[in-house]
């Protein structure tokens, strides 16, 4: 697994990019180089439930990936930048606090209301995401394959979270004084505050998709390259996956209970 502090510097040379200050290959090439290492070769997973609208199985069907709006998430200080003092700078910038509370509130229109967020994991064999996500372990997980993805725009690619004890504060001297400096500063913090989660959401080990427009919440992603049926899965949507699987010609695999140790093992599925 990567360490939080590269990932950290991935995401900061973002903001360089953003701002032209390396070019987006030369960070692409880096990204690559981080998702390869983080993940089992560039396979990255989604874990599903059976919906009663057949939500994850259309997803599976057509390859894409449901992007939710961050308000939807399980946790409340998901994509929320930490604001403080407001204040003590209030009495003093009172106008210039109200222009920048305005900047943030669109901030939160784009990232709350219209933009979308694409969740995944590096890992099928976690046990606390076949309970949590895949209701528990009646569900199946879907394993795509980014490693050959390398055609995509930068921002298009799926970015690694950071997991931390402090949450991302917004720097409000950027308002006192908007200089090039603090202005990126405050771009990072704000950057921060969508691939930031408090470290008890450590276990996820999550990464993301971003769709900025809501012209479609389905994100087209690259080719399933397994799917995973969950230990518990009845044998009715056993059988609904085996025949999606048939048809799109992929491989399955069932999860079994390792027999004594606290771990989880595929075995390989004959598809219908």
């Amino acid at each position: 697994m990567v360490s939080t502090e590269e990932k950290r510097r991935l995401i900061e040379q973002l903001i360089d990019v953003e701002n032209k200050l390396i070019s987006s290959e030369d960070i692409k090439r880096q990204f690559y180089d981080v998702l390869l290492r983080d993940t089992n070769g560039g396979k990255l997973y989604k874990y599903r439930t059976f919906d009663k609208k057949g939500y994850s199985l259309e997803n599976l069907k057509e390859g894409t990936l449901h992007c939710s709006k961050p308000s939807a998430f399980n946790d409340p200080f998901d994509c929320k930048i930490g604001i403080t003092l407001e204040g003590l700078y209030e009495a003093k910038y009172g106008e210039k606090i109200k222009s920048m509370e305005a900047m943030l509130e669109k901030f939160g229109f784009v990232v709350q209301g219209e933009g979308g967020l694409g969740c995944l994991c590096t890992d099928y064999k976690n046990r606390m995401m076949w309970s949590h996500y895949a209701d528990s372990h009646t569900g199946f997980c879907i394993e795509y394959d980014f490693s050959e993805h390398t055609g995509a725009n930068l921002f298009d690619l799926p970015l690694p979270v950071i997991y931390a004890k402090d949450r991302p504060i917004f720097p409000w001297d950027v308002v006192i004084d908007n200089n090039e400096d603090n202005m990126q500063r405050a771009q990072l913090q704000i950057v921060l505050s969508m691939l930031m989660k408090d470290n008890v959401w450590e276990y996820e080990n999550e990464w993301r998709i971003f769709v900025s427009s809501q012209k479609s919440s389905e994100y087209k992603m690259p080719k399933v390259s397994c799917i995973y049926l969950g230990v518990a899965i009845s044998e009715e949507n056993r059988t609904k996956i085996l025949g999606i699987a048939s048809e799109l010609n992929i491989p399955v695999k069932q999860m079994k209970v390792d027999r004594g140790v606290y771990d989880l093992h595929a075995e390989k599925v004959k598809n219908i």
